[in-house]
């Protein structure tokens, strides 16, 4: 269940809005940051959460500059790929009809 408006609940079964649950990924990702562990997202910024969390989440496969130019966030830099790779490795990276089409061909 999507949330039709800001503040309204993101499941009928909790009384958490998305901005509870941005707060529970930034935890979330602390603590793996915190452990040595870098956290890769499918997207950077969705309809679950307001930022793509520079810094947080090193890896986004649907963050690039398309996504970039039409997405609003608090912050947001003047130009995505002029982030430090440290802050923000983004992709436009699809690999999914390469793997199916010759799997066995891949490179090690």
């Amino acid at each position: 269940m999507r949330p039709s408006g800001p503040g309204e609940p993101i499941s009928p079964h909790l009384s958490l809005d998305a901005e509870d649950e941005t707060a529970a990924q930034r935890r979330i990702l602390r603590y793996r940051r915190d452990q040595g562990i870098d956290v890769t997202s499918e997207g950077g910024k969705y309809w679950l959460r307001d930022d793509p969390f520079l810094g947080l989440q090193p890896m986004a496969w649907h963050l690039d500059e398309r996504n970039h130019a039409r997405e609003e966030w608090r912050d947001k830099p003047d130009d995505l790929t002029a982030l430090p790779a440290a802050l923000c490795a983004h992709t436009p990276m699809h690999p999914e009809p390469e793997i199916m089409r010759d799997p066995e061909a891949l490179p090690d």
